[in-house]
């Protein structure tokens, strides 16, 4: 019986993994694609940021509540959902001719992708030891990295010949994400709750009362929106950024930082679950980030190629340590661990979701990318040092 259960909670991870992957195709397919979209639908920088930064504005609605309602009554069915909502979302930008027509089938997607994300630690814990969940936790992060470093260096130069256009992508993906749905539902069955369990005995109100009591972990909630805002605004304006300067190859220099970022979610996390020093990695990396930003405005060639490496590996596993140091708090654990991640990850929407917006319309303001990527920077260090106070270890 330990044998199967050690089988089962290795599929599960595989399953998430899946997921995660092809939730991730769905939304980052676009942004190598917004040039061949602009011939047919007018659409400038701005719109271009917030288009991408839809795919988390619906974590302001969902996370919490997704995670909520999973301490409450079990993920397979909310999962189930999720992905569902992902394909049919996906498939009806096939049907869009406006930049908001486009923004309301990306947000639909990021309905999808906001019950996700605060659901799968919320397994995760359930099934591994907490030294091992970081890693566990990161693996699953990177099947979502390598589904938008896919997406990114194969959608514009590959897919789209391929499929038709833009349009045939967007169908063909809506199709795996759907049946993706289904194979989850026929092989992922919840674990039994346990009775001792608070948050099946406590109502979702209360849950959410005493995971917002817990002063270190508004430190977490504080430096969550500036720890995403600087990753997702790269992968949405770095392509057009580098086309713009005559950069060959643009989305294939972007995979270069996604993938090296999805690496280093599993790298990072092995690190940080053998030396648990949470807070000083978050610190450190956040500085290294920081200081690899502005880099990429004037590299070319081979510098540039390590700069997007550098910034992979200082950019990749932070997001997850602060993921593993908020199930980590006794206060929380795997019982309340779907309520504190959904407030986390609601609260990272601001940075995700607006980042790209911001820095793109300071692009379109000055005509020039250096105030977007200076601001990016300083994202990135303040995300780091404002965690400094907090009694994570």
């Amino acid at each position: 019986m330990e044998d199967q259960y050690r089988m089962y909670k290795w599929l599960v991870l595989g399953l998430i993994s899946v997921n995660m992957f092809f939730s991730a195709v769905a939304g980052m397919m676009v942004s190598p694609l917004f040039q061949e979209i602009a011939l047919e639908i007018p659409i400038t920088k701005a719109q271009m940021g917030m288009i991408i930064g839809d795919l988390m504005l619906a974590s302001i609605f969902f996370s919490s509540l997704a995670g909520g309602l999973s301490d409450k009554i079990g993920c397979r069915w909310i999962c189930g959902a999720a992905i569902f909502i992902t394909g049919i979302a996906g498939g009806l930008r096939y049907f869009v001719h406006s930049p908001t027509a486009l923004m309301l089938s990306m947000f639909g997607i990021g309905i999808g992708a906001a019950i996700l994300m605060p659901l799968t630690p919320k397994i995760l814990s359930s099934m591994f030891p907490i030294e091992k969940l970081t890693t566990v936790n990161g693996i699953a992060g990177a099947a979502f990295g390598l589904g938008g470093a896919v997406a990114m260096g194969t959608s514009a130069r590959f897919l789209s010949p391929a499929l038709h256009g833009w349009r045939g992508i967007a169908v063909v993906s809506a199709g795996i994400s759907i049946a993706m749905g289904l194979l989850w539902l026929v092989l992922y069955r919840d674990r039994d709750l346990k009775q001792d369990d608070p948050g099946q005995h406590s109502n979702m109100i209360n849950n959410f009362k005493k995971v917002l009591k817990i002063k270190d972990l508004w430190f977490l909630i504080i430096a969550y929106p500036f720890l995403l805002a600087s990753p997702m605004s790269l992968q949405a304006l770095l392509p057009v950024i580098f086309q713009e300067k005559g950069v060959a190859n643009a989305g294939e220099l972007v995979s270069v930082f996604m993938f090296v970022n999805l690496l280093f979610l599993i790298i990072g996390g092995i690190v940080s679950d053998r030396i648990g020093r949470r807070k000083n990695l978050v610190v450190i990396l956040g500085v290294v980030f920081a200081a690899a930003i502005p880099c990429f405005l004037f590299l070319t060639g081979v510098p540039l190629v390590l700069a997007l490496i550098i910034a992979g590996v200082a950019s990749g596993p932070t997001a997850y340590i602060l993921v593993t140091a908020t199930i980590e708090m006794k206060q929380i654990g795997s019982a309340l661990a779907g309520t504190a991640i959904g407030v986390l990850m609601m609260a990272g929407t601001l940075g995700s979701s607006f980042g790209p917006g911001i820095v793109g319309k300071l692009i379109d303001l000055t005509g020039s990318p250096w105030p977007g990527f200076i601001f990016l920077a300083s994202c990135s260090l303040f995300s780091g040092l404002i965690i400094l106070p907090s009694k994570i270890k």
